[in-house]
């Protein structure tokens, strides 16, 4: 789990798909997490007073990216994901899944 001085964290990060592929992300995110992924694609914003790679446009927004909501709720975290499973539906435009292999 996340843990920092004995005390389980909560979080919900908004990353897009490729940042789960690089090489060191399991050593770093050892966590009982989902992932909530919507269909669509998002798009980023460059924060302006950050150095501007190439894939990103001179308005600062990147191309969209497949994303996902990397999510961990303590002890609660398999709870909340048989919650949202369970009331997902074709119109909401999202799928779960417990690896982001699964998505």
């Amino acid at each position: 789990t996340v843990k920092h001085s004995g005390k389980d964290y909560v979080f919900c990060l908004l990353m897009p798909n490729w940042v789960a592929r690089k090489k060191n992300y399991q050593e770093l995110i050892q966590a009982n997490m989902f992932y909530l992924s919507p269909i669509q694609p998002y798009v980023y914003e460059m924060p302006s007073w950050n150095a501007r790679p190439d894939h990103v446009g001179e308005n600062g927004l990147t191309k969209p990216y497949l994303s996902s909501w990397y999510i961990h709720a303590g002890t609660n975290t398999g709870q909340l994901m048989h919650n949202l499973d369970r009331h997902k539906s074709a119109e909401v435009g999202w799928v779960i899944a417990k690896t982001i292999q699964g998505l």
